[in-house]
């Protein structure tokens, strides 16, 4: 990769309450994480040893081969449009992403205005180019309705469907005050909506690999007060446990 602004952190985002041995990482588990620089402060809170994070900020080079890929268990991008690489996020590595999930590895998708649809603005922010009609968005387990879905509201999450990933958890939720509007495909579960029909934690499969959709943002923003939410890391935590392995 050429010009890539790279940092690697042995941090988990994901631990703030003891883990139930019987479901914790065995080994150690590589993520891809992708997004503005403010998402590195957040990693940073979380320091642990079975999660090894590499870090791609905003402006950074993305990796160009499958091969690169491989050697990560999740990608994931945390309100991050495809114009916010160095060069833009080209087709062919859209899908390299997709061949990865189809071999068997997870993609995340959390909200923002840089994700999903992205932000449509042409005098604020006329480079927000989201992912509507690219081969991440036929991963997905949702569907990108338009390409300027961002819906800023107060909400608190509801869960529908007890799952690992929420049981327990959820129901001490924090307000979160935006998330991206989308629709979840057939072969999706939504585990939890806005309270209003709107998804809000969607999973599903794609060939061999998983894929999820966290439709607001885990950052500053429409997480202002998520950030601050004691069972975020957990929850993290379990995504990770989640998507590598398929027990879960």
């Amino acid at each position: 990769m050429k010009k890539i602004i790279l940092v690697t952190l042995f941090v988990a985002l994901f631990l703030s309450a003891p883990i139930n041995p019987s479901y914790g990482l065995k080994h150690k588990r590589h993520l891809l994480l992708v997004g503005a620089t403010a998402y590195r402060s957040l990693i940073e809170l979380y320091p642990t040893n079975d999660i090894n994070v590499t870090y791609l900020g905003y402006g950074s080079d993305f990796p160009n081969t499958l091969k690169e890929l491989k050697q990560y268990d999740v990608i994931m991008f945390a309100n991050i449009d495809t114009h916010g690489f160095n060069p833009h996020l080209s087709n062919d590595e859209m899908k390299n992403i997709m061949k990865f999930v189809e071999e068997g590895g997870t993609f995340i998708m959390a909200g923002g205005y840089g994700s999903f649809g992205g932000y449509n603005d042409s005098i604020n922010y006329p480079d927000v180019v989201g992912y509507d009609e690219t081969p991440i968005e036929k991963i997905l387990p949702v569907e990108i309705l338009h390409p300027n879905d961002t819906y800023w509201r107060d909400f608190v999450p509801q869960v529908l469907k007890k799952h690992f990933l929420t049981n327990g958890i959820f129901k001490h939720h924090p307000t979160m005050h935006g998330l991206n509007l989308v629709k979840a495909k057939e072969d999706s579960i939504v585990l939890a909506d806005d309270g209003d029909g709107h998804p809000f934690l969607v999973i599903g499969k794609y060939k061999k690999g998983r894929v999820l959709a966290f439709t607001s943002d885990i950052g500053p923003g429409w997480g202002s007060e998520y950030i601050f939410w004691k069972h975020a890391e957990e929850f993290w935590h379990r995504v990770m446990i989640w998507a590598t392995d398929k027990k879960f």
